[in-house]
């Protein structure tokens, strides 16, 4: 169980950096495309108001091409006494000007539309790593939610194997537990232990056996009566064998203290 937390926990931590960085990326790509959509905006209206100031300017280009005792192409005279000029400073949009300006144009939105493709692909990337993520997490809580489960049903077995063993060696005692958390104490089976005078009255020399027997078996419990046992997840089902394994030796040398 503690590998599968260990890895789950990676995996979450994992999937966080990720998510960060396609955060980041999406951000990064939907500024981008702002600029470039401003971009091509402008470079759209630039185009228009060529267009707009070319056709104001309609007369003057025909005007240009006025020759003297040469026929108007619009009113056929060959005079042409006041020809229509632009105004002071303003310059003549040519047909260049405007297959420029369109060109501009049309790079511009390209331009955008690739980041546009662009801030698209980074946003459904953030997502998936978004959905990558709280699948991480529902799987780390489950497995969470499991172990808190499987300690507990860890914890009464141990408790129910210490019952047997002190039983069959005729040792005195009791055991405290809440969830994966108890306690055990000698001498105590009518009463029990309910604050610190009744475990200081009870049989602690009987632990003090208890103890070093088990250690000697490669068992490290608390070395106290007055401490409390811890199941976690890292007591898989080996290190249970050999707690219990250990355990009759144990429960004799408390009967025989």
């Amino acid at each position: 169980m503690q590998q599968k937390l260990d890895a789950a926990s990676a995996a979450v931590a994992a999937a966080q950096k990720q998510s960060k960085r396609t955060a980041t990326a999406e951000q990064k790509a939907q500024e981008k495309w702002q600029a470039s959509a401003q971009q091509a905006l402008a470079a759209t209206e630039e185009f228009k108001n060529l267009q707009v100031l070319r056709l104001a300017q309609a007369s003057s280009l025909l005007a240009r091409e006025l020759k003297d005792g040469e026929p108007c192409a619009v009113c056929g005279s060959v005079e042409h006494p006041a020809p229509a000029r632009i105004a002071e400073g303003e310059q003549l949009v040519e047909r260049a000007d405007l297959d420029a300006a369109k060109e501009r144009e049309d790079k511009a939105h390209k331009q955008a539309r690739t980041h546009e493709l662009a801030k698209d692909r980074a946003t459904k990337a953030h997502q998936e790593a978004s959905e990558a993520l709280a699948a991480a997490r529902t799987q780390y809580e489950t497995l969470v939610a499991q172990g808190e489960c499987d300690v507990e049903q860890t914890a009464a077995q141990l408790q129910q194997a210490l019952t047997e063993a002190f039983n069959a060696a005729g040792v005195d005692h009791s055991i405290q537990g809440a969830g994966n958390l108890f306690s055990v104490a000698f001498g105590t089976s009518q009463e029990g232990v309910h604050n610190y005078a009744d475990i200081k009255a009870s049989a602690t020399s009987r632990y003090n056996a208890f103890f070093h027997s088990m250690l000697e078996s490669g068992v490290y419990l608390p070395p106290s009566a007055f401490e409390a046992w811890f199941v976690s997840a890292a007591h898989d089902d080996e290190a249970m064998d050999r707690i219990i394994s250990a355990l009759p030796a144990a429960a004799a040398a408390a009967a025989s203290a």
